[in-house]
């Protein structure tokens, strides 16, 4: 009996041996993590034939899944460059558009633009699928991107619709109790995951306070809150920590530290009416709150490492006497 092997079933099997996880897969092909489970059962069985092994870190291809993948990965090139061809000529102003972005941006900046957007293209749906790990646009992911980065992948195109700064922030009360600590005994907040191939990351590890981080955190709403609990002094995007009254800065922005908010799509759905309508939306209103993401909405007390006059004070070297100043010691290293 010949067994004829489905795209659709194919599709699941690809997914998985791609991410590693069923419920990746799952949550990609916006299935249940059950169907994935049963379609692979189903598609060894039928097959006579073991694609994966189950390990504690997620699902292995064996030899035969690996063969399976390299031979169905022109497959899916072509099938993706159909169906993105075809997305690409929509003309309508409805239908689904999956966003991706990460949570703080999510969470701090871009809701109200979705409200204003779906209240003008009420038959547009959109599902916003927040992850600090970067989807593949090519593969159909998502069909935009909002992401901060300094060098967007060549085959995307997009807009630079600001600048993103960040700098050290800490909690009120926790940083007139840590006046008086010596540097090498203050509390840090540092990050993991996604976040630790950022520049914050590479930051971090330049200032050496690896021995003082108490808690890390893979998102910077994480670390925020950590931050605004009094857990540690923390590195956080302006557009965080400049609203949150809870936090005081420690320093002005920092330019080394700097990064750009993109919008981004893949080329061939920059004829899709209902994704360049949401890209335009987006990029414009993103525009609009550049004050807020550049750092220059802080209405907060002056930065401890800022004089009146907003000139970064000089840091002080040699202060081996342990002379201490008003506020957290100078001889920390400053942004």
């Amino acid at each position: 009996m010949t067994h004829k092997i489905r795209w659709n079933d194919l599709q699941i099997v690809l997914a998985v041996a791609q991410h590693g996880s069923a419920s990746r897969a799952a949550g990609l092909l916006g299935i249940n993590h059950s169907t994935v489970i049963r379609r692979i059962n189903d598609f060894e069985a039928s097959h006579n034939v073991k694609l994966f092994e189950r390990h504690p870190t997620g699902l292995k291809p064996t030899r035969a899944g690996r063969a399976l993948l390299n031979a169905s990965q022109p497959i899916e090139g072509a099938v993706l460059n159909i169906e993105r061809e075809i997305l690409g000529q929509d003309l309508k102003l409805e239908g689904l558009i999956r966003l991706t972005t990460t949570e703080s941006i999510a969470d701090r900046i871009l809701i109200p633009h979705l409200k204003v957007f779906r209240e003008a293209h009420p038959a547009i749906i959109i599902d916003v699928i927040v992850t600090s790990t970067r989807l593949d646009l090519p593969r159909l992911d998502a069909d935009i991107s909002i992401r901060p980065s300094r060098n967007p992948p060549d085959d995307l195109i997009g807009r630079n619709v600001s600048r993103m700064s960040f700098t050290t922030y800490a909690q009120v009360e926790a940083y007139e109790q840590w006046q008086q600590l010596p540097k090498d005994e203050l509390p840090w907040i540092g990050v993991s995951h996604a976040l630790e191939n950022s520049p914050v990351a590479d930051w971090m590890q330049r200032l050496k306070v690896e021995s003082q981080i108490v808690a890390r955190g893979n998102s910077f709403v994480t670390t925020c809150e950590m931050a605004a609990n009094g857990l540690g002094l923390t590195v956080l995007p302006c557009f965080l920590g400049d609203r949150d009254a809870r936090l005081v800065r420690l320093d002005p922005p920092a330019k080394e530290l700097d990064t750009h908010v993109w919008v981004l799509t893949h080329k061939d759905l920059r004829n899709s009416a209902r994704v360049r309508a949401l890209s335009d939306h987006l990029a414009r209103g993103l525009r609009r709150q550049r004050d807020l993401l550049e750092g220059r909405t802080y209405k907060g007390p002056t930065p401890i490492n800022q004089t009146k006059s907003g000139k970064t004070k000089r840091q002080k070297t040699g202060a081996s006497d342990g002379t201490r100043t008003r506020g957290l010691r100078r001889d920390r290293p400053a942004l």
